[in-house]
């Protein structure tokens, strides 16, 4: 199951950020309660400039920041997929590019970024499948 709170919704301040880390913290922790096997990534990019040459950027961040710390205090798995996007920038692109490497307009991933996340998320599934059973973990 793949659960996404949507940035848009976020980033325009329809909630408040602590209001967004309550819900995002009570729907893992059910989550976690359930037994189910949580996977949780920040938000990967809105822009594909330079880092901090985005328009969004702090508050990209500032999200980041809190979807790392509720995988810390609810000890469930964290994938950075900002970082990898970052580094998949090709050298020499020009900085005022913000759109079409890993994304169709700087916010919805291309099928390029698409391959990206995928890679992500099925390295740490399969790292999770490949963990020696743990009777009740799963």
């Amino acid at each position: 199951m793949q659960l996404t709170a949507r940035l848009p919704d976020v980033l325009d301040l329809r909630q408040t950020r602590a209001a967004y880390e309550d819900n995002v913290r009570a729907v893992i922790g059910r989550l976690v309660a359930s037994g189910a096997h949580v996977i949780i990534s920040g938000p990967t990019l809105i822009g594909e400039r330079p880092r901090r040459k985005n328009k969004k950027d702090a508050q990209l961040d500032a999200y980041w920041r809190i979807n790392r710390r509720i995988a810390s205090i609810l000890n469930v798995e964290y994938i950075d997929t900002k970082r990898p996007f970052f580094a998949r920038r090709p050298v020499g692109t020009p900085s005022e590019v913000d759109r079409g490497l890993l994304t169709e307009d700087g916010e919805h991933l291309n099928d390029r970024g698409v391959d990206v996340a995928q890679l992500l998320f099925v390295h740490a599934i399969d790292a999770w499948l490949r963990t020696p059973l743990d009777c009740g973990s799963r």
